[in-house]
């Protein structure tokens, strides 16, 4: 082992004899590599390594025979070349082995990185892993397809946590809190016939199940899973790899990935598309994250940057061109490696316009139906969507939605649920007015246009204990309780027929603002928290005439007029029936406090 170091001694001294590198006066002036940013290209022949490090004087490569060995099995001097770009290839079969980078400027040496693109990882990511890319397809992975997709307005999208959805005992499934959990059939809470997991989802209809953050992630020890440790997952360590907590073998690089495309398989095949929260602004540490172990510096945002709205050195630097072809990259590969099927982007803001508008020039050539939004935007990029509360139910800030552009929500995983905010809001509340709130808060959201969004659980009353960020709490408050949905099993039949209603009428599915603005029309209503509109003449196709919404958000009742004629009702005090409940005339309506009313006329 001693030849071998001294060897390897003499290598980076004649190497540095023969180098010279490059100063940069700004971070504009930094090389962009022409080829994609791929780090290891596996063969049984060999395996090539390439790292983008424009400003290292040497780049070690160490190889290690296991994830946790002490001993360097060959450490090997990289090559410079163009663009900043170090490489070496190795005519060996090196499947099954480990390896990391180690930069060094000057006479630093920066310290052991997966590299900044890792595909595949060790335990905590601590180091890359060499391994062949098709033996993590699961059976049938090649026959995989996206479920058929039409228009944006069409879908109904389900935030989950995959801890949270899968890990209670009354779930009934035998891979808890993994990814696996997700893919299982037939899964029931014991000793029942209630449907829980995937089951659950095609229950309700939903289209789109939204997963908080899937990069692998720092915040949790993936050797000390049975502590139970819990994160939301916005601290993420390596972009590429799937988390390895939600792995049955964190360990093994390969049972992550796999397992991860098994989950998509599943919901694919129970025609659900998935959508990944991604936080590509934020890394879990600064100063040890890949990115600065391998270009310090470049990666971040830093005070004199005129694009930081807070001078915040932990932001990541979309406007570089080679962070941004950094992300483009890596949002294509979860598409093309993963069939991935859309994307919410995490404190999309702090993204530049170019980034973004990259990206979805990037999909759009992959499929145009790929999903892609962020919460409370105010950016105007074609294809990009936001995610925004417009209804807040039980307050006087209840408002119609008007745009087809627009991701609905009434709850979301960084707020408080329905049922806490209710409690906050309007104490002493009976447990039937708190349904009845649900079912109206709900009721807005899926009968406005634009495209609804639900937080996993809401349908069985979900509460987290009336904490708002449970980013970091047990699974005491966080796990869904599938024996709430026996408790509730009317609300979730609620939720049921509510998603079927929008579902099988277009006039809630508008798809452009010329169309909502010819057919929707706001009635007057003189009370507070209280509103009501006409989706008129056919909308969008529509088989009913008109189809009339009132929203009544106060504990009293509610009169209104409405336009004459004789309509039948579908929904009325917390129950929906298409078939109808009744008929009404107007010219003057009363709707009970805490309720929604929905009626149409076909002539």
């Amino acid at each position: 082992m001693k030849t071998i170091v001294t060897l390897f001694i003499v290598a980076l001294t004649l190497a540095g004899c023969t180098y010279e590198k490059k100063e940069y006066a700004t971070f504009d002036d930094y090389p962009v590599r022409t080829d994609n940013l791929q780090e290891v290209i596996f063969t049984p022949a060999g395996t090539r390594f390439v790292l983008w490090a424009p400003t290292a004087d040497f780049v070690r490569l160490n190889i290690y025979k296991t994830a946790d060995s002490e001993e360097i099995y060959k450490p090997v001097t990289m090559n410079p070349g163009k663009d900043g770009v170090w490489t070496v290839l190795i005519s060996e079969n090196l499947e099954g082995k480990f390896y990391t980078f180690n930069v060094k400027i000057g006479e630093e040496w920066l310290g052991e990185t997966p590299g900044i693109g890792a595909r595949a990882v060790s335990i905590n990511g601590k180091r890359g892993a060499i391994i062949n890319p098709f033996a993590t397809d699961p059976i049938g992975w090649e026959r995989d397809v996206r479920p058929p997709f039409t228009s944006p307005v069409d879908m109904i999208i389900y935030e989950t946590h995959y801890r949270d959805f899968t890990i209670h005992n009354s779930s009934g499934l035998e891979h808890k809190g993994k990814y696996l959990g997700l893919s299982e059939k037939y899964s029931v809470i014991p000793n029942t016939f209630h449907s829980t997991g995937l089951d659950h989802l095609k229950f309700l209809g939903v289209t789109h199940v939204h997963f908080l953050p899937s990069f692998d992630f720092a915040a949790i020890n993936e050797n000390t899973l049975h502590e139970n440790n819990y994160s939301w997952g916005y601290s993420p360590l390596h972009y590429n790899v799937p988390e390895g907590s939600y792995a049955t073998n964190p360990a093994d690089p390969i049972t992550r990935i796999r397992e991860f495309k098994q989950m998509i398989m599943a919901l694919h095949s129970a025609g659900i598309r998935v959508v990944l929260d991604v936080s590509y602004t934020r890394t879990c540490d600064v100063v040890k994250s890949p990115f600065e172990l391998t270009v310090p510096g470049y990666f971040y945002r830093h005070g004199t940057d005129s694009i930081v709205p807070k001078g915040d050195v932990s932001l990541v630097a979309t406007n570089r061109a080679m962070v941004r072809k950094f992300i483009v990259e890596s949002v294509r590969y979860w598409v093309e490696e993963f069939h991935v099927d859309g994307f919410c982007f995490n404190e999309i803001e702090e993204y530049d316009t170019e980034t973004l508008t990259e990206i979805r020039k990037v999909v759009d050539k992959i499929d145009s139906t790929i999903l892609m939004y962020g919460k409370d935007s105010e950016l105007t990029i074609p294809g990009v969507m936001s995610l925004t509360k417009k209804v807040a139910v039980a307050s006087s800030n209840v408002k119609g939605l008007n745009s087809p552009q627009q991701i609905n929500y009434a709850s979301i995983h960084d707020e408080l649920c329905l049922m806490d905010y209710h409690r906050e809001v309007i104490p002493n509340l009976t447990t039937e007015q708190q349904i009845n709130l649900n079912k109206l808060a709900q009721t807005a959201v899926l009968t406005s246009q634009g495209v609804p969004f639900i937080l996993s659980g809401e349908e069985m009353m979900r509460t987290k204990k009336g904490i708002l960020d449970t980013s970091e709490s047990s699974d005491l408050v966080n796990a869904i309780d599938w024996n709430n949905k026996i408790v509730f099993s009317e609300l979730c039949d609620y939720y049921k027929a509510l998603i079927a209603l929008r579902k099988n009428h277009p006039a809630f599915r508008m798809t452009d603002t010329k169309q909502i603005h010819r057919h929707l029309e706001y009635l007057p209503v003189e009370q507070k928290n209280v509103i009501a509109f006409r989706l008129r003449d056919h909308a969008n196709g529509d088989v009913w005439r008109d189809i009339l919404v009132v929203l009544n958000a106060d504990s009293y009742l509610a009169e209104l007029n409405i336009p004459k004629g004789e309509y039948t009702v579908v929904c009325s005090e917390g129950v929906i029936n298409e078939y109808g409940l009744g008929t009404i005339k107007g010219p003057k309506v009363i709707v009970p406090g805490y309720s929604t009313l929905i009626a149409y006329r076909s002539f």
